[in-house]
């Protein structure tokens, strides 16, 4: 925003604004199914959206609430970017087609209409209105027509004019590129490749820039001295934006797993996660621990790989593997290979059942639970559920709920606990019964403590706690707060003493009796999964690019 602390966020059919001083949101705008980029009006009091739909503007009151200005569209237009003028009067859009538009909001058609536009992400005004950057050239603004063309021509994949206006930043095939605005060339780089899109430093001495290959680069604008660098997503990540706050101080940063992050400036501190959009970081399959305190397994998404904890040395469990479970015993794995769930035996004997017309074939969606004597085995994949007991063919259960998001199996006996369609259940595996449940929205993570009493719960929403409830009843005992996102997992240390968490904004650990926060790993930033050793006294930290730190759980050093 132009002169408060809110931030504009966008993606598939929403847009909120969020305070990040408070991580509050402000408001909620709909803009349609399909929305492709949102921007502030120079003054501060409008949105303006661009999708399906066509172009929609919306006023924002300081209070947050919204209010309609107006819509321009028409049949088989379909806008992929939007630009305010200086005057919050006129708009330009871009469209699939290549045609561009200038529209004035007072009215209830296009003013102004160029049928090369010549691609980009964006059209961009010069910030004192005069000329409109298209992927052609330089444009004017007030009769549409092509001023300059660039001196270099090539593919615009992204730009951005500096706040002076006298340089225009440009992705040309991906490589960064300096014009000025007459359309001259000043300056060309090789790196950083594959730019998707650029921000400028209020005082126009540093340029941001988001690549494909996942990393977020601040360089000198004159020199193009690397002056920070922060690896923001994973290589190959793509629908990225970024913008700098006004004072200078935050880049606000955007990814596709829904994560907005802050990154300081001034500071040498790592991104700091605001919140999840949409719901859950990118689904990995997770950390776990052999029971030997020894190993790590890690299910990500492309490939399962079995690290030594010491030494961090490992190797892929092998190919198209997936949710790889030991035993609790250690003398078996389990996991799960395309179309079918695999157990091998500590002499290497293996037994397979065959899921190949029930199971989502989409390994996301398969979740496995080890029973706490090792002789059992649950099996998830969305709504369905199978117990596998060993020496027996997988059985199903019959299941009253849809949309299987977590599930674990008590310490001891056939009890476990699923999570489902907005219900926490408690389910007798072996009699196929359902023997308690109750709402539970928003629930993206479950474990049973050691002692059987209570049932640790990870609540995706405002209030970004921990529920600890009675396994007896299910009724809420105690909340843990202090997270600074929402939590994603949950891990019950030996003996119960303490209770760690995994959320967008880092990871805590609480003492669950009295529900004091007992630590804090701050530069635990976007974690994913959690897992306490065996024996306690470390911790496990996964976070979104698959990256694991071992914790001393004790000091909190890695």
């Amino acid at each position: 925003h132009p002169t408060r602390p809110w931030l504009l966020v966008s993606g598939n059919g929403f847009a909120h604004v969020v305070d990040v001083t408070d991580r509050r949101r402000v408001a909620d705008l709909s803009f349609g199914q399909h929305m492709y980029v949102v921007r502030w009006s120079p003054d501060g009091t409008m949105v303006a959206g661009n999708g399906g739909r066509g172009l929609l503007v919306k006023a924002v009151d300081p209070d947050g609430t919204v209010r309609p200005v107006f819509e321009f569209g028409e049949p088989d237009l379909q806008q992929r970017a939007v630009a305010w003028h200086r005057d919050n009067q006129r708009l330009a859009a871009l469209t699939f087609k290549g045609p561009a538009w200038i529209v004035d909001r007072t009215g209830q058609r296009p003013t102004l209409r160029i049928e090369h536009a010549g691609g980009g992400n964006a059209p961009e005004f010069q910030p004192n209105g005069d000329l409109l950057a298209i992927g052609a050239g330089l444009a004017h603004a007030d009769d549409f027509t092509i001023r300059h063309r660039y001196s270099l021509p090539g593919q615009v994949d992204a730009m951005a004019w500096n706040h002076a206006g006298s340089r225009v930043a440009i992705a040309l095939r991906g490589r960064p590129a300096q014009f000025d605005a007459t359309g001259t060339l000043r300056a060309m780089h090789d790196q950083p490749a594959d730019v998707l899109a650029f921000a400028w430093s209020p005082d126009d001495r540093s340029l941001a820039m988001i690549s494909g290959n996942g990393m977020v680069e601040v360089r000198d604008a004159a020199t193009w001295t690397l002056l920070r660098t922060e690896l923001n997503a994973r290589p190959g990540a793509d629908g990225l934006a970024i913008d700098w706050s006004p004072d200078g101080r935050w880049l606000a940063i955007a990814r596709r797993t829904s994560c907005v992050a802050l990154l300081d400036c001034t500071t040498p501190h790592p991104l700091r996660p605001l919140q999840s959009q949409q719901g859950q970081l990118q689904f990995y399959g997770g950390v776990q621990w052999h029971p030997d305190g020894r190993q790590l397994a890690l299910s990500m998404r492309t490939t399962t790989r079995v690290l030594d904890a010491e030494t961090g040395v490992g190797a892929p469990a092998g190919s198209n593997t997936w949710a790889l479970r030991w035993s609790p015993d250690g003398l078996r794995r389990a996991h799960w290979q395309n179309p079918e769930v695999v157990v091998t035996n500590a002499d290497g004997t293996e037994q397979r059942a065959t899921f190949a017309n029930d199971l989502d074939t989409r390994k996301e969606s398969v979740r496995l639970t080890w029973r706490a004597d090792s002789a059992a085995l649950l099996i998830s994949c969305r709504e369905r559920l199978w117990s596998w007991t060993t020496g027996q063919p997988p059985r199903a259960l019959t299941w009253p709920h849809s949309g299987i998001e977590a599930m674990d199996f008590a310490r001891t006996g056939d009890v476990a606990c699923v999570v489902a369609g907005g219900n926490l259940c408690l389910l007798d595996t072996t009699r196929d019964q359902v023997l308690l449940a109750c709402a539970a929205p928003n629930t993206q993570a479950v474990q049973w403590s050691h002692d059987g009493r209570w049932i640790a719960c990870a609540v995706h929403d405002a209030r970004y706690a921990i529920e600890v409830r009675d396994a007896r009843t299910l009724r809420v005992q105690r909340e843990l707060l202090g997270l600074e996102g929402n939590p994603v997992d949950v891990s019950w240390q030996v003996g119960d003493h303490r209770l760690a968490a995994a959320a967008h904004g880092g990871v805590c650990l609480w003492d669950p009796q009295s529900g004091a926060l007992a630590g804090r790993l701050v530069d635990a930033a976007l974690a994913t999964w959690v897992a306490f050793a065996p024996d306690g006294r470390q911790l496990a930290v996964m976070d979104d690019r698959g990256a694991v730190m071992v914790y001393d759980a004790r000091a909190g050093r890695h």
